[in-house]
């Protein structure tokens, strides 16, 4: 049975869902004026955009497969949300203080200074986000890092048994004999034989997509194995 048929699994993928919705919309800077949220059911020019939120949400909650920006027509709502509870942010008092209004305040100045930081290091050729986080895919990564070498790659690809087969790593351009670098499925070290052979004058790497970070290694066959062992 699968682990999403029992309604602990269930829990457990919606919190799954929640999680990868916050990080993709809300993240730390927003997650302040958010817990004003609740404030916003006591005014009534927002129940109706309180309503449609509320139904949209749950319809994407309970859909087997879900991704964040499946939610983008809505992203409008959101603003909306956003701004509502920053306004009532601004009230916030403690101990007779007028805290909120920093706080508010606070919001546009950090978001500011997160793009300053973000191309200040595009502009110093520093890295500050994890491979993959820009928009680009793991085997995007490994490809652009394969294409600044000299001489032209082969890709031998072992996928673990738990990959998920939408993300495919070997496809190739038409020509694929023309083509810089080879991408191809590993057969196991004797599989593997006619495929070296063929491209003899190319450098041979292996890759685990389902590892991370997932980085070529020198392709060695081990003796006797399907597998394969990495250069020392």
């Amino acid at each position: 049975m699968s682990p999403r048929a029992s309604a602990l699994g269930f829990v457990q993928h919606i919190g799954r869902k929640l999680s990868d919705l916050w990080s993709f919309y809300v993240g730390p800077v927003f997650t302040l004026p958010m817990l004003a949220l609740p404030w916003l059911f006591r005014d009534r020019k927002m129940q109706v955009p309180l309503l449609i939120g509320g139904t949209v949400a749950v319809g994407s909650l309970i859909e087997t497969w879900t991704q964040p920006h499946y939610l983008a027509p809505a992203f409008g709502l959101f603003i909306l949300f956003l701004v509502q509870s920053m306004r009532h942010l601004r009230l916030w008092r403690w101990r007779g203080q007028p805290v909120g209004y920093g706080l508010a305040r606070a919001m546009p100045l950090v978001c500011a200074a997160m793009i300053v930081l973000r191309v200040s290091a595009v502009a110093a050729g520093v890295r500050i986000e994890p491979l993959g986080s820009r928009g680009i895919s793991p085997r995007g990564v490994v490809q652009r890092e394969l294409e600044a070498m000299p001489g032209e790659q082969l890709v031998i690809v072992h996928y673990g048994p738990k990959h998920i087969p939408h993300e495919d790593w070997v496809y190739n351009k038409a020509d694929i004999d023309a083509a810089k670098i080879v991408w191809a499925r590993d057969m196991g070290a004797d599989g593997n034989k006619e495929l070296l052979a063929y491209f003899k004058d190319r450098h041979a790497w292996r890759v685990y997509p389902d590892e991370h970070p997932a980085w070529p290694e020198d392709y060695v066959p081990a003796p006797g194995k399907t597998g394969f062992a990495a250069t020392p």
